[in-house]
């Protein structure tokens, strides 16, 4: 960033105008001089004198690295020199002009001390102490230190509270200080904004560590009321994307949706929103009463709304599976295909249909649904065929056909369209290998899960069961052990929360500009 170097030609006129970067806005231009000052000799200041005409006839010329090194010079050879604070003012206004913020500001900070004790810098500018103040607070605006700027500026304002007796030009120079403050304060604003839209990505995107991260970079005590549920929002869907529910429940308890409605902050849209993700912590912390009563504020709110109504349908669905209320979850998902029938993840609930009637081993049921799913399947979504086929999977798998299990298991492996789901199949095929006696087939798939798939959550159960065989570490030279099928567990339905993201996600609020 350069600056104006034209009030640098007299002593006279900078302190009739503080300097402003090409940035800043001012509508004050300084005047300048065409010759340079003529300044009374101090007893030890001949020498100084003479660097500071110096550096004065650079400027007149336009020469800033003359004009530095004169500068550099008086304040290195003749730090005493009554003439030496202001002169290092002035220098750290040459490093500015230069783009060297950092110079500036260890010329600042070392010389404020003297610039404030200076009575020849305060005579030749009665507002020196200001701008040089207003100048380090420039210097770290360009360093994007905000906070540090609304620090400078503000411990300067407080100390005039009453401005009836300043000059002209110290009150310029505080006006100049105020207009920096606001600049820094809506910058840092800015920032905090910029953040939380990054973590919203992140989240977005299930990068829930990433997403930490930018949350880690923001200052709470600078956001708005419309901001900070933002906030509290993200964080909650970090903790729960990263399996901390009561967390996130936490967090979210927080947010005080009355008041933000009241207030404009919040729109009925965002509202629903956030009770959608409540809803969500509840369930998956087992907190039965409080989803239903989200559940309840949601179907009042959210009557005919073609967006959120299917979602949370579908919602109650899956608590009333969680409850073990079999008929009510068959009645609810039913009612909602006929509320709903232009829904476009209106498999969900042909999913949910099938896997209660798993639970209630309504085999026959569950397969007439499920092979519907397989030969309809929907466009949207790709992994809708291969949970159907895991689902196909599970039923022969309790049913003992374990043969049949393992044809559907192996088309979700071979289809490579839902990963999460692909692991549970790996890890149930595998079952099905062992109870049949193929203790080979059933090590080479736990191994897959062990030693090629190492981040899944299943490879605890899939090392357990290779110790069971006999194979205390996965490889490729791992020799079987003794069968062991009385310690092999009964397989029982795994919940969708631990192998597959959720039938429905959750609605996270858009973060447009708080009003």
């Amino acid at each position: 960033m350069m600056l104006g170097c034209g009030w640098l030609f007299s002593c006279s006129a900078w302190a009739d105008d503080p300097p402003t970067s090409n940035n800043q806005s001012t509508n004050n231009q300084p005047t300048t001089s065409t010759q340079p000052e003529t300044i009374t000799p101090t007893a030890s200041g001949q020498s100084a004198r003479q660097l500071y005409s110096q550096a004065a006839r650079a400027l007149l010329a336009k020469d800033l690295p003359q004009a530095t090194l004169e500068l550099s010079r008086l304040i290195g050879e003749h730090p005493q020199d009554e003439l030496a604070p202001l002169a290092a003012v002035r220098l750290a206004e040459c490093h500015l002009a230069n783009g060297k913020r950092q110079e500036a500001i260890s010329v600042l900070e070392h010389w404020l001390p003297e610039v404030s004790r200076s009575t020849q810098a305060k005579t030749l500018d009665p507002a020196v102490h200001l701008k040089a103040h207003y100048h380090l607070a420039r210097a770290y605006m360009l360093a994007d230190d905000h906070l540090q700027v609304v620090t400078i500026c503000e411990e300067q304002l407080t100390l005039y509270p009453n401005r009836d007796h300043l000059t002209e030009v110290e009150t310029r120079a505080l006006q100049q200080l105020d207009s920096l403050a606001t600049q820094a304060r809506q910058r840092q604003i800015e920032v905090q904004a910029t953040h939380l839209r990054a973590a919203a990505t992140d989240v977005s995107h299930k990068q829930y560590a990433q997403a930490r991260l930018q949350l880690d970079k923001v200052q709470l005590n600078l956001l708005s009321p419309a901001w900070s549920w933002r906030y509290q929002v993200l964080l909650s869907q970090c903790e729960l994307g990263s399996g901390n529910p009561k967390a996130a429940a936490t967090e979210l308890a927080k947010i005080d949706l009355s008041a933000l409605s009241a207030s404009g902050a919040m729109s009925a849209q965002e509202q629903l929103a956030v009770r959608m993700i409540r809803l969500d912590a509840a369930m998956a912390s087992g907190a039965f009463v409080e989803a239903q009563h989200e559940i309840d504020a949601l179907s009042s709110a959210a009557v005919d709304d073609a967006r959120h109504g299917p979602a949370i349908a579908l919602r109650a669905v899956e608590l009333a599976m969680l409850r073990k209320d079999r008929e009510l979850a068959d009645r609810l998902a039913r009612a909602a295909k006929q509320a709903f029938p232009t829904y476009q993840a209106l498999h969900e609930f042909d999913l949910l249909l099938a896997r209660n009637a798993l639970a209630r081993i309504e085999f026959a049921e569950a397969r007439h649904i499920l092979q519907e799913l397989i030969s309809h399947p929907p466009v949207d979504d790709r992994t809708a065929v291969p949970r159907a086929q895991w689902l196909l999977g599970e039923s022969y798998f309790l049913s003992q056909d374990y043969q049949r299990a393992i044809s559907e298991y192996s088309h979700v492996i071979d289809g490579h369209q839902a990963p999460l789901w692909t692991e549970s199949a790996l890890m149930q095929r595998g079952k099905c290998y062992e109870l049949l006696g193929q203790s080979q087939s059933a090590i080479t798939d736990y191994q897959h899960l062990t030693s090629t798939l190492p981040n899944s959550a299943l490879r605890a159960d899939a090392q357990a069961r290779l110790n069971e065989l006999g194979v205390l570490e996965s490889g490729p030279d791992s020799k079987p052990g003794l069968e062991d099928k009385s310690t092999l567990r009964t397989a029982t339905l795994t919940s969708q929360s631990s192998t597959a993201p959720t039938a429905s996600p959750s609605v996270a609020p858009t973060l447009s500009p708080p009003r």
